[in-house]
């Protein structure tokens, strides 16, 4: 490789520093915005649907390294790995059956509160 490909160029700095001032820009307005109990901050106040609920945890559970990780996989060894999808829905039937009817009135944060 040359030189000039390991360093940023003119654009990348730019476009660096672009980020972070947004980044900068929406954390101060946030901050502005008032004192937000730990509950509104974190919960969203309770008030969130279940679509931007559902999609924060599929965020928070995929990455890109999974998505890198599981084609990778699927490639090498074939689709076997599709079943993995078939204990999901089995787990997500049971959460929804079980566990979220006996944790939701609760008011709980996190599962390690129960203890």
């Amino acid at each position: 490789m040359d030189e000039i490909e390991k360093q940023f160029s003119l654009i990348d700095y730019i476009l660096f520093t672009t980020l972070l001032g947004i980044s900068f820009i929406i954390g101060i307005a946030s901050a502005c915005k008032g004192n937000k109990s730990p509950e509104e901050f974190l919960l969203g106040n309770r008030s969130l649907g279940p679509i931007p609920v559902a999609m924060s945890l599929l965020t928070s559970v995929i990455s890109a390294i999974n998505i890198v990780g599981y084609t990778s996989e699927v490639y090498s060894f074939g689709t076997q790995l599709s079943l993995v999808s078939v204990g999901c829905i089995f787990g997500i039937a049971f959460s929804i059956l079980v566990v979220m009817p006996v944790i939701h009135p609760l008011k709980l944060t996190s599962i390690h509160e129960v203890s």
